[in-house]
């Protein structure tokens, strides 16, 4: 095993001990209740956003329950999966260590460790925005099978949240 392999498991490691440390510390906050009405069908302000990331918590709730480290812990894995797609799309598309700063940046980011400790969808976000520029990148380079993950990425993310269109026109123009 390579040492840049190792560095890579250990960051993300600790990436995933930080995003699923005291995720039950605090209580729900307000976004985070209007989450739990929606996905419970209790009434609840109406929410503009696409429904991807509150389906599927749906189905993670009915395994997980509903406290707030269970909901919380669903947007942690989203976190964890970002780590790892930040990760290897740095490593293929631009160089190992580049991949492993890259994945350093993210992992220790109190931004992106914020987001994938609460109960919205933003870390979902984050790692289908990631997958969607990686397998757009890669679909350019000639591979039919990346023009598909691409699709498949990019819709996910366009159900996921609004902010996606940006990262959408951004591959867009890139492309």
């Amino acid at each position: 095993m390579s040492g840049k392999f190792l560095a890579g498991l250990l960051l993300v490691a600790l990436g995933a001990g930080l995003r699923f440390w005291a995720l039950d510390r605090h209580s729900l906050w307000t976004d985070e209740f209007f989450t739990l009405q929606r996905i419970t069908g209790a009434p609840a302000p109406a929410e503009a956003t696409p429904p991807l990331y509150f389906v599927l918590l749906q189905y993670w709730t009915a395994a997980a329950g509903l406290t707030p480290a269970a909901l919380r812990a669903f947007s942690a894995l989203w976190g964890v999966a970002g780590l790892l797609v930040i990760w290897l799309a740095g490593a293929r598309l631009v160089s190992p260590p580049a991949g492993l700063f890259a994945l350093a940046v993210a992992a220790l980011s109190p931004f992106h460790l914020a987001y994938s400790q609460e109960a919205r969808p933003y870390a979902m976000l984050f790692a289908l925005s990631a997958a969607s520029f990686w397998t757009l990148a890669e679909a350019l380079r000639g591979g039919t099978r990346w023009w598909l993950a691409w699709v498949a990425c990019t819709a996910a993310l366009l159900y996921t949240h609004y902010w996606g269109l940006f990262v959408w026109a951004a591959g867009a123009l890139y492309a």
